[in-house]
């Protein structure tokens, strides 16, 4: 019988024939690109593999990938042999040498060596950078993922400083990826408190529907960490999940309060609001209200996952006393109506969430624009070959539609509405319209500076997400793939350069009036335009891979804004199907203008007749009113404000005039 290694290996190779990547041949990028994949819905375009080695240095880092929702920057170390078995054991000096490389790497971005020691042409410089660019405020979690087996008394799971700054260590070997991919391939997850924790708990059923029940009950808090640390991924529903920042002040609260008050955390903090699909109930009494709760199916948690994340730093600060001493309440929602299941849990995880107030460091997913766009999603219907209907799924945030799959137990039902070939990301959609609106040097800058600005851009449209922007935004994301694929087929180098600056220069071509209504209810292209793309990307890709002496790396040459000239002075000429009115996604937005404006900002009675404005409308929050007030403040005394002050109250004054606030001319 094969092992779980060979199985693994076997479906590695796979993998690594089907994405046939031109920019790197180890099969051990495969194999991290399919791990994060499959257990923790990171899509690979997400992800940025490194092949470079500076063994003089002593760093390393095999990828890295940003997550823009929780603010952290991931560093992933892959250790893999294809001809390992389930006995194949990492020496302890080979895996602490792997430790000291990423510390390295930390180090080297913390003291800026890189920009010294490391050519800007090198992904590592690109890394450090970023990483080097937010040591203050975004969080660093530095993930291990081997096919061998780590000695557990040796393998780092752990907060470490390094000169300083705190970095969380993940260590994930061959027993506990085949633990996460058994718990992966199970249809139910079923919590047996009995069997794992020793007890029961008691519950106070406090409101029933026809679509659940809601049960008041208490977990200890060595409960939560061991369930966390277990399967965290599973536990925490994709909208909490992508909250979680060990760091952050209140977390350094619910910190202190474990080591110093145990008995007390019931009292000072709010809780988690979860769900399940089923529990196993004792009765005790003729009401049926009281009970004591043997087993619970699907136990998720989607409000609190700060809290549960950081008792599991608890846990790993060895304060197992204190854990068992902490209670945390618990709001039980059980969910009867499964066809309301979705909506519902959106919005307990929405509006349970009441111990911070919504702020400009929320996470964009909640942005009207994308709840608006998964809304819109859900309604616009398809049919495919054998004329069963479809949806295109906006997986709003990471790891939203492996968790609703699984919630459906991965039934043919849900995969036949929701095809997985159909989804697609906020990043995604970034990289896409942005290519769309002729930025690809834009886009060439990486996938989170390319949010950046995507997400700046839209969090302030003016204008509201209809079906119609659905269907034309959705297009550019078939149109990136489908010349992707091209692309792949020519087996052209800088590929997704390549890609991108071919879908901007169609955009340029058809002066952004390409039909793109048609390329959605096609859901393709015909081949007339797979002929015009083959055309274009060859003279795309000479342009980026002879780039000028000035700037003689290609990669770097692709983020330049002078090669977008360039590339729309080839001279090229094509006709397109096209629509009347041309797609612009990115509209003239008059209110962002004016503020845009240097001597509109610096206007002290701007910011008056706003404070005036919302006298009378009660629009804005205390949070709102009081960076409104300090404007006015610094404005007055010239006191200089950073670039995040102003932004912010950019953001307030386009938040303002939504609300009805047109009294700034």
């Amino acid at each position: 019988m094969d092992s779980f290694n060979s199985k693994l290996i076997s479906k590695i190779k796979m993998f690594h024939n089907d994405i046939n990547s031109e920019e790197y041949k180890e099969e051990k990028y495969s194999f991290l690109l399919y791990v994060l994949e499959q257990l923790e819905s990171v899509s690979s375009e997400e992800i940025t593999i490194c092949t470079d080695e500076f063994p003089s240095y002593k760093i390393g880092v095999d990828a890295y990938y940003f997550n823009e929702d929780s603010n952290v920057h991931n560093i992933v170390i892959s250790i893999y042999n294809d001809k390992n078995n389930d006995d194949s054991i990492l020496d302890d000096e080979s895996y602490l040498n792997y430790i000291e490389m990423v510390k390295n790497l930390i180090r080297f971005a913390q003291t800026k060596q890189y920009k010294i020691k490391i050519e800007q042409s090198f992904v590592t410089y690109d890394i450090c950078e970023e990483i080097n660019q937010a040591l203050d405020d975004c969080e660093i979690i530095v993930t291990i993922l081997s096919n061998y087996n780590i000695d557990k008394s040796t393998r780092i799971d752990d907060v470490e400083e390094v000169e300083g700054t705190r970095v969380s260590f993940n260590t994930y070997d061959l027993s506990d990826l085949k633990e996460r991919f058994s718990q992966l391939n199970n249809d139910v997850n079923v919590l047996d408190l009995k069997e794992k924790f020793g007890e029961t708990i008691k519950a106070l059923k406090i409101s029933s529907t026809l679509d659940f029940d809601v049960y008041m009950c208490a977990f200890k808090g060595s409960w939560l960490a061991t369930l966390y640390k277990e399967d965290g991924q599973r536990l925490l529903e994709p909208n909490v999940r992508s909250y979680l920042k060990r760091t952050q002040k209140t977390n350094a609260g619910i910190l202190e309060t474990v080591k110093s008050y145990p008995d007390y955390f019931v009292s000072y903090n709010n809780g988690l609001s979860s769900i399940a699909s089923y529990c196993d109930f004792k009765y005790l009494d003729s009401s049926k209200d009281w009970c004591t709760i043997n087993k619970i199916h699907n136990f998720q948690i989607v409000n609190g996952g700060q809290t549960t994340a950081t008792l599991a730093e608890c846990a790993k600060d060895k304060l197992v006393d204190e854990l068992n001493d902490v209670v945390v309440p618990v709001k039980l929602t059980i969910i009867k109506n499964l066809v309301n299941a979705p909506t519902l849990i959106n919005n307990i995880s929405v509006y349970s969430n009441t111990q911070t107030a919504i702020k400009k460091s929320d996470p964009p997913s909640n942005l009207k624009y994308y709840i608006d766009l998964k809304n819109i999603s859900r309604e616009v219907v398809l049919q495919n070959d054998k004329g069963k209907n479809y949806i295109c799924y906006f997986e709003r945030t990471a790891g939203e539609y492996d968790t609703e799959l699984k919630r459906n137990n991965s039934t043919v039902s849900f995969q036949t509405r929701n095809p997985k070939d159909k989804k697609f990301t906020k990043i995604q959609l970034g990289v896409a319209i942005n290519c769309w609106q002729q930025l690809p040097y834009v886009v060439c800058l990486g996938r989170e500076k390319n949010f950046d600005t995507f997400n700046n851009t839209v969090k302030n449209q003016m204008f509201d997400v209809d079906e119609t922007y659905f269907k034309k935004a959705y297009a550019t994301i078939i149109l990136f793939r489908q010349i992707d694929k091209i692309c792949k087929k020519l087996k052209l180098s800088l590929k997704s350069n390549v890609t991108t600056y071919t879908l901007s220069y169609i955009s340029y071509l058809s002066k952004q009036k390409l039909d793109l209504i048609s390329i959605f209810n096609n859901q393709g292209i015909d081949n007339y335009l797979k002929n015009i793309i083959e055309n274009i990307a060859v003279h795309v890709h000479k342009l980026i891979s002879n780039p000028p002496l000035s700037c003689p790396e290609p990669r770097m040459w692709a983020r330049k804004e002078e090669l977008w000239k360039r590339v729309k002075n080839l001279g090229l000429n094509y006709i397109f199907t096209c629509s009347y009115e041309p797609t612009n996604f990115y509209p003239e937005n008059e209110p962002q203008t004016f503020i845009n404006i240097y001597s509109n900002f610096n206007d002290v009675l701007l910011w008056k007749k706003l404070i005036i404005w919302n006298d009378k409308k009660k629009v804005l929050n205390k949070s709102q009113i009081s960076m409104i007030k300090t404007t006015i403040r610094f404005l007055n005394t010239g006191t200089k404000m950073t670039n995040k002050q102003i932004n912010y109250t950019k953001d307030i004054f386009m938040s303002a005039v939504k609300s009805g606030f047109n009294n700034y001319k």
